[in-house]
């Protein structure tokens, strides 16, 4: 017996033998940067205020931030997007200090693959806080749907779209 069924959004194929196993072209995240990405990409209607600030982010107010992840423009590196390449750059949000640098989203490549955003504060003696982690597990680019897995901000699902 052989054939295909789908389970949590993946798709498994079911050997002669009888075992499943995870049908590698319809399920997964890339094993490596695809081609052709976009060098911006942004959370979808994101608008200042969306994402609370954990307790301990240090206060601050200049650039606020506009929701997106950008390539360094001289030296991109394949899958890394951070806010810090905004322009001009990102260092606030929700009225808290952004960490620019370690606010990212990218490919990781060594299983479970997966596409991941992380949205980082900044405490008033410079420590770094995860306000929202979260990922996908599925597509060929980072467009999609991701489900919060860390942070002290707990909101569910951000959207994220290519920028305009």
């Amino acid at each position: 017996m052989s054939g295909k069924f789908q389970l949590h959004g993946g798709k498994f194929l079911l050997s002669p033998s009888g075992k499943f196993a995870v049908h590698e072209d319809c399920c997964c995240a890339p094993a490596s940067c695809p081609a052709g990405l976009a060098t911006c990409y942004r959370i979808a209607e994101y608008i200042d205020g969306d994402l609370g600030s954990c307790v301990t982010c240090g206060a601050f107010s200049h650039n606020t931030w506009a929701g997106s992840f950008r390539q360094d423009p001289v030296t991109p590196v394949a899958c890394l997007w951070q806010a810090i390449h905004e322009t001009p750059a990102a260092d606030e949000m929700n009225g808290k200090f952004l960490d620019g640098l370690n606010t990212y989203m990218t490919l990781v490549t060594t299983p479970p693959r997966h596409w991941l955003i992380v949205v980082t504060c900044l405490t008033s003696i410079g420590g770094g806080v995860i306000v929202w982690r979260g990922q996908k597990a599925t597509g060929q680019t980072p467009v999609g749907n991701y489900y919060w897995t860390a942070g002290c901000d707990e909101t569910a699902m951000l959207a994220v779209e290519a920028c305009p």
